[in-house]
């Protein structure tokens, strides 16, 4: 059997779940729906703000951005009601800086053996990001807390218009998984999920 770690993202991220036998199963699972089922602990930093009338959103929100002709596409959720959205991350809640705003996902202990989670899945959603804008993550594969310098991240794609998804092989022995989006990003004309 295929054991995944799933992280989906509207936005970054909106799901993670582990998958194995009915007998022995070790789910998580992050929505961005505030609830009982949403058991992969992250954290946002800067903290959460979402000032839809001035397209400032780093937020669990029900869509971001909006669909304009072909130049342009609303992000709505890729499951559930909630995505995790972003938009215009440069503004004044940043005093105008241009800074990376991280979602850290908590490090999970990993079962062993024929349990063991083999890959973890995001999707994401990108919509006209341009030169210095990024949209990346990095996979760390143990219980730490310090995370490698952002240039050494993944980049995602810029401009997708539709959830892609990406997924990464967890090395044999691992004992713990987590994960961190980053995105930095500036202008009311392109967003993320």
């Amino acid at each position: 059997m295929h054991q995944q770690l799933y992280a989906l993202t509207a936005g970054t991220l909106a799901l993670l779940s582990l998958t194995v036998g009915a007998a022995q199963s070790q789910n998580l699972r992050q929505g961005f729906e505030s609830t009982s089922a949403e058991t992969w602990a992250f954290t946002p930093t800067p903290a959460t703000y979402s000032f839809p009338a001035l397209f400032d959103i780093w937020a669990a929100v029900p869509s971001v951005g909006a669909t304009s002709g072909t130049t342009s596409t609303q992000a709505t959720p890729a499951a559930g009601a909630a995505l995790w959205g972003m938009q215009d991350l440069q503004n004044s809640v940043t005093n105008d800086a241009a800074v990376w705003h991280f979602l850290d996902f908590a490090p999970i202990a990993l079962q062993s053996g024929s349990t063991a989670a083999n890959t973890v899945s995001l999707k994401y959603f990108s919509n006209a990001f341009d030169g210095p804008d990024s949209l990346a993550y990095v996979v760390q594969y143990d219980n730490g807390t310090d995370w490698p310098a952002t240039k050494t991240y993944v980049q995602l794609g810029k401009d997708t218009r539709a959830y892609q998804t990406v997924t990464v092989a967890i090395p044999a022995g691992s004992t713990h998984v987590r994960l961190r989006l980053a995105a930095k990003q500036n202008g009311n004309d392109d967003w993320a999920a």
